[in-house]
């Protein structure tokens, strides 16, 4: 079942900055305010911070063909799967894997599900 969610896009080489304008797109991700995602756009993904959840149709600006959020984001210092409430050896996500230090952190995945680990 699709969500309509609303998200502000991270403002560039600005890490944790967000913008004010929200812009809608539909998800099966189990969203709350405040989860970091990442967000396609015609120019490329952004990363992007929630700013409303089962967002009603009404405000819906159906103008456009909403895109679908599929991923989570997290910064290449932390590792997704440390507060997922899925087992990394048991997910059968689509995880990104960081090409920094280690190469081991989850970035993203379509399959995570923030929990208490």
């Amino acid at each position: 079942m699709s969500n309509h969610v609303k998200v502000c896009y991270q403002i560039k080489d600005e890490p944790g900055v967000y913008g004010m304008q929200a812009f809608t797109y539909q998800t099966d991700l189990p969203l709350r305010v405040g989860d970091v995602v990442i967000a396609p756009t015609r120019y490329g993904d952004r990363v992007a911070r929630v700013h409303q959840t089962n967002v009603p149709d009404g405000e819906i600006d159906i103008r456009w063909e909403l895109k679908t959020i599929e991923k989570y984001f997290a910064p290449e210092t932390e590792n997704l799967c440390d507060t997922c409430i899925y087992e990394f050896a048991d997910c059968s996500g689509n995880p990104t894997f960081g090409a920094g230090k280690g190469l081991d952190n989850v970035l993203s995945c379509t399959k995570y599900e923030k929990g208490d680990r």
